[in-house]
Formats: C-alpha cells, sequence, structure tokens
C-alpha cells in the first residue's frame, strides 16, 4: 500500500474519531430546558370533542422547540404503571395532534380546587 494511502485511511480515521467524540460531548453536555407549572394549566384537543382537561401545579414541562408562529412546544414524561397501552408507529411525523394549553382563569382554578368538571 502507498503512503499516500496509508496517510489518507489515518486521516479519515482521525477525522471519524473528532466528528464522533465532538457529538457524544455535545450530547452529554446539553442543556434541558424545563418549566414547572405554578398553577394548574388547562388543556384542550379539537380531536377529542372538545373537552377540557388540566395538568396540575407542580407538573414538570421539558422544552421540545419553539415555532416561528409564536408557539411552543413542551413534553411531559408519564410513567404508565402495569397499564398496557396499545402502541401504533407514526410514520409521519405531521401527523402529530398537540394539546393547546390556555391560562386558567380564577373561576377554573376554583372549579379545579374544588373537584368540579371543567365540562360543567
Amino acid at each position: 500500500m502507498s503512503r499516500f494511502a496509508v496517510g489518507f485511511v489515518a486521516g479519515c480515521l482521525a477525522s471519524l474519531f473528532a466528528g464522533a467524540s465532538a457529538v457524544a460531548v455535545w450530547y452529554c453536555f446539553r442543556v434541558t430546558k424545563v418549566h414547572r407549572l405554578e398553577e394548574p394549566l388547562l388543556l384542550a384537543g379539537a380531536s377529542d370533542g372538545g373537552g377540557q382537561y388540566a395538568l396540575p401545579k407542580g407538573t414538570v414541562l421539558y422544552f421540545d422547540k419553539a415555532y416561528p408562529e409564536g408557539f411552543s412546544r413542551f413534553r411531559v414524561y408519564i410513567n404508565a404503571d402495569r397499564m398496557p397501552l396499545r402502541l401504533e408507529r407514526l410514520d409521519d411525523g405531521t401527523q402529530i395532534d398537540p394539546l393547546d394549553a390556555v391560562a386558567p382563569s380564577k373561576n377554573d382554578i376554583e372549579r379545579i380546587r374544588r373537584g368540579c368538571s371543567l365540562d360543567q
């Protein structure tokens, strides 16, 4: 093998190692931004017939992405203990059906604290 080929292969391997190391360092040290709810947060979705639900005070929202249209997307992680849920494959990422979050009014907060349904 010529000296040029050996040098080329060595350079390619060194570049590959450096790139993989940079990705690993970025992955380990990336910052996760979160928001902890100070009040309950009302949720509403078009696909459920217009019902309203609430995330309780203290729920942690994990920042996902901000959109130029002016809204941000967050994730909520839920532990489903011994509750087998049927999973489907989502082939198209545009099929995500997010819920809309709305700041509750004082009346909504009082109804949540009393345990009343938000649909009443």
